[in-house]
């Protein structure tokens, strides 16, 4: 999926990725992933949409989804995120204005009203300073949706940066890192393969911490082992050492789940008398 998505990205077709911003959404409304989830999920879709396309419609639908990002935010106490996602959406509509959008100024002024004060400020500095660096950012969003590795790479550093501030959700930090990490894997680059498979592990240690032993978290772990495993059978050394911490930190059942195809797994579950 993800490479058609990057063929269609580097020919300025941004449909795909609209169309993931609409189903990410709507899973979210059907109950299959929480609300804040697909949130997160459907601000990174319309992102890479709106880079690849920044027409008026794309950045009005991706201002719409910050806004409603950034009063999640801030109804769950997380007020950095709904200030800086407030601000984005605030700017976003603006730039939709200023191109003639129909509807735009009262979208704004009606988005306005239900963000943090500090927002409005925020987006007004960022335009008086020659849109303080958004330029640069949508230029990186443009490569990473057209499966450039570097770009990913600097999407995920950018991710990492923004979920270790202070006031940040960790489950809106592993949302985001997700969706990065999927599309850093499609491109094939072993780098980007490797930080996916931590984004993974991380995501199981969350689950367990946050529902329990008796929860699905170990499936995440089976897909890093397998990542990793997959690495490694290709001779990529530095995924070795990465291996070795996955399968001494993963459940039994992640490595039973991979150990049939993978020798190294199996090692260790004998060390571990599992089987």
């Amino acid at each position: 999926m993800f490479q058609e998505l990057f063929r269609s990205a580097q020919h300025g077709d941004a449909s795909g990725y609209c169309q993931l911003t609409v189903d990410a959404l709507a899973a979210g409304r059907s109950g299959e992933l929480a609300d804040t989830i697909a949130l997160t999920h459907g601000v990174i879709w319309a992102r890479l949409a709106t880079s690849v396309d920044p027409s008026a419609t794309n950045l009005t639908t991706l201002s719409e989804i910050l806004a409603s990002y950034a009063q999640s935010a801030w109804q769950r106490g997380f007020a950095t995120q709904a200030v800086q996602m407030g601000a984005q959406a605030i700017y976003r509509m603006e730039q939709a204005a200023k191109m003639g959008f129909e509807s735009a100024a009262e979208r704004l002024e009606r988005i306005a009203r239900d963000l943090p004060s500090e927002s409005a400020s925020l987006a007004a500095e960022w335009e008086r300073n020659d849109h303080h660096g958004v330029v640069e950012e949508d230029d990186c969003l443009r490569a990473a949706a057209c499966g450039e590795p570097a770009a990913i790479n600097e999407m995920f550093d950018a991710a990492v940066a923004f979920t270790a501030e202070d006031g940040m959700d960790t489950i809106d930090g592993i949302a985001f890192l997700d969706i990065i990490g999927a599309l850093g894997l499609a491109t094939g680059d072993d780098g980007l393969a490797i930080r996916q498979a931590g984004v993974l592990l991380t995501r199981a240690s969350y689950l367990r911490a946050f529902y329990g032993a008796n929860s699905e978290h170990w499936r995440p772990s089976a897909e890093a082992l397998d990542i990793l495993a997959g690495l490694v059978g290709r001779g990529v050394h530095r995924a070795a050492n990465a291996l070795n911490v996955a399968v001494e930190l993963a459940d039994p059942r992640a490595l039973v789940a991979v150990a049939q195809d993978t020798p190294s797994i199996l090692a260790a579950l004998e060390c571990k008398g599992i089987c």
